[in-house]
């Protein structure tokens, strides 16, 4: 069964990519870009992707969230597992 998919705020997004490693680095990006970086088991920082955020509440669409997950390198189960929450 196919999960919905839908666009969704900027701190649900975070609080969604935290779940497989994902952290903010809202100070390595400039103006309204904030940085997420996936960290793998051991704490190496891996792949990197720059949203632009105009506040906690910005909306960020289907297509950006699936860039990202794409950037981020999550696998199929993983994408599924993060639309399904």
């Amino acid at each position: 069964m196919k999960s919905a998919r839908y666009p969704m705020r900027y701190w649900e997004l975070l609080r969604r990519l935290s779940r497989f490693g994902v952290r903010e680095h809202s100070y390595r990006g400039k103006g309204s870009h904030r940085m997420v970086v996936r960290y793998d088991r051991s704490g190496k920082c891996g792949p990197k992707y720059t949203l632009t955020c105009h506040g906690e509440h910005t909306l960020i669409t289907e297509n950006i969230i699936r860039q990202c997950l794409q950037r981020l390198q999550f696998n199929k189960d993983e994408i599924e597992q993060f639309w399904r929450d």
